[in-house]
């Protein structure tokens, strides 16, 4: 993948206002920042969201509404 690739799409993940977690957030679920917890539990976990991406790890509760 060239740089001009990774580049375009930061730039477009940036104007939409979409945040990606780190690799360390979805090992650690609690390192994730309260401002996204909260918006976590405003959205609909089967909404196609990218605020969801925070919620793709192993820690889940059963029914994947929190950690």
């Amino acid at each position: 993948m060239s740089y001009s690739v990774i580049e375009k799409n930061a730039n477009h993940l940036k104007n939409h206002n979409i945040t990606l977690p780190n690799i360390s957030e979805l090992a650690n679920p609690l390192s994730i920042s309260y401002e996204i917890q909260k918006k976590l539990k405003k959205v609909d976990k089967n909404k196609a969201d990218p605020i969801n991406l925070f919620r793709v790890h192993w820690h889940n509760n059963l029914n994947h509404s929190s950690f």
